[in-house]
């Protein structure tokens, strides 16, 4: 059988510090498990806290409905409208990707504020369409959060 040798432990090290791309890879890896680590111990904290009482579903919806929100625009609306602003930005159109920036932040200002005032207004309705099995003390406690939380809806898209 093959043994690794020091010579190659030694050898997988130069590359790592060579290959920017296994660099890259591992640094993403490492950042992946302490994410994963850091949600664990945040199931630990809000599970000594609040137990497996109705605080912590009616935490865990919201939470997932702002998140769901940001990771929208974020993951899919920028990545295609940064695209066509950088487009038209290398073809030396200053003027016109700068007004396309503002047109586009202005209607990702205006969707994000329609969507957080209806959550506002409208929270109980809000909160029966992503968790239909809630009784009423978690619908009260779900829609003073979701009340809480709409406001970030507008300024997280927009964080850039």
């Amino acid at each position: 059988m093959n043994k690794l040798s020091v010579s190659h432990v030694i050898h997988l090290s130069d590359w790592l510090k060579t290959n920017r791309i296994l660099r890259s890879s591992a640094g993403l890896l490492m950042i992946t498990l302490l994410v994963k680590v850091l949600g664990y111990a945040e199931k630990l904290v809000l599970a000594n806290y609040f137990g497996t009482g109705y605080e912590v579903d009616v935490y865990t919806v919201v939470l997932t409905l702002v998140l769901s929100l940001f990771f929208f625009f974020r993951e899919i609306v920028e990545p295609g409208f940064l695209t066509v602003f950088l487009d038209a930005k290398s073809k030396g159109n200053e003027i016109v990707s700068w007004n396309l920036f503002n047109k586009g932040l202005r209607l990702i200002f205006l969707i994000t504020f329609t969507i957080s005032l209806f959550a506002f207004v409208f929270p109980g309705m809000i909160t029966s369409a992503f968790a239909p099995g809630f009784e009423a003390q978690k619908l009260i406690l779900s829609g003073t959060l979701i009340r809480i939380a709409a406001p970030a809806c507008i300024f997280w898209p927009c964080r850039h």
